[in-house]
C-alpha cells in the first residue's frame, strides 16, 4: 500500500512537472502585432513587409590647414 501511494504521487508530480513546463513564453503586443503583419518572422528575420528608411548623402570637404 505504502509503495502504491509512492508510486500515485511519483505519477502526479511528473504530470505537473510537465504541465508546468509548456508555459508559453509573454510576448509583448507590439511585438506580437509586427509578428501578425509580417514585418517580423518568428526566428527574428524580416517578414515580406518590412521595411526600412534610407537615405544617400554627398559631401564636399574643404580642409584648410593653420600652418600651410
Amino acid at each position: 500500500m505504502r509503495l502504491f501511494n509512492l508510486f500515485i504521487i511519483t505519477i502526479v508530480f511528473l504530470v505537473f512537472a510537465q504541465l508546468s513546463a509548456q508555459t508559453s513564453i509573454y510576448v509583448p503586443r507590439d511585438v506580437n502585432k509586427s509578428y501578425e503583419n509580417g514585418i517580423r518572422n518568428y526566428d527574428g528575420t524580416p517578414g515580406e513587409n518590412y521595411w526600412q528608411n534610407g537615405s544617400d548623402y554627398n559631401l564636399n570637404v574643404e580642409i584648410i590647414h593653420p600652418y600651410g
